[in-house]
């Protein structure tokens, strides 16, 4: 934006879905997978993030440099099912017709699956993830070579069990998560040796 000034941004934006995301091995399977359940489920994932820098020379020998990176990512399971046979893809998806399973979701949000005679218990795999990570470095040459930087940095983080699709305004949600921050000073002296 002008000559003392840099400046940067840098967005991102993906979005995927797994239909073999391996969750849990558990005994009491059937022989064809050797006693044993292979449970996989349909995951979608979705992460958004954005960088953002921003530098100033006050001087040619002080500058001003700022960084910021707010992230958030989603993950959502569903159709949980296991291997009908070894080196198969197929599932014997729970709950569907015809599979002789039946699977409900629990008010703490994890699954108690029903097999005959047999059940057992899923837990929530969904999630949201938030972070937010900024530096602000303060760096002055007095002489060539030596240098003093004032460095504060701001860590923050949330984690929250819903697996809801991440938006824009998620990434303003993790500037207000809980987090840390440090400051530091580095000073480094250039030694003439003639």
């Amino acid at each position: 934006p002008g000559a003392r000034w840099q400046a940067s941004v840098d967005p991102t934006y993906t979005s995927s879905m797994d239909t073999r995301q391996y969750v849990t091995t558990r005994s009491g399977g059937r022989a064809a997978t050797f006693a044993s359940r292979y449970t996989f489920a349909t995951v979608e994932r979705s992460q958004l993030s954005a960088r953002f820098r921003l530098n100033y020379a006050i001087t040619s020998n002080f500058t001003v440099e700022a960084y910021a990176e707010p992230f958030a990512a989603s993950g959502k399971y569903s159709t949980f099912g296991e291997l009908a046979a070894p080196r198969s893809r197929l599932l014997r998806e729970y709950g569907a017709a015809g599979s002789g399973t039946g699977i409900v979701r629990n008010p703490d949000s994890s699954y108690t699956v029903t097999d005959g005679a047999q059940s057992f218990a899923l837990p929530n795999l969904d999630f949201n993830r938030l972070s937010f990570r900024s530096n602000l470095v303060l760096r002055w040459e007095w002489q060539p070579g030596s240098t003093a930087f004032v460095i504060w940095q701001n860590n923050r983080q949330q984690f929250t069990p819903y697996g809801t699709v991440v938006s824009a305004g998620r990434l303003f949600d993790a500037i207000g998560a809980d987090g840390d921050n440090f400051l530091a000073l580095k000073v480094s002296y250039w030694l003439g040796v003639k």
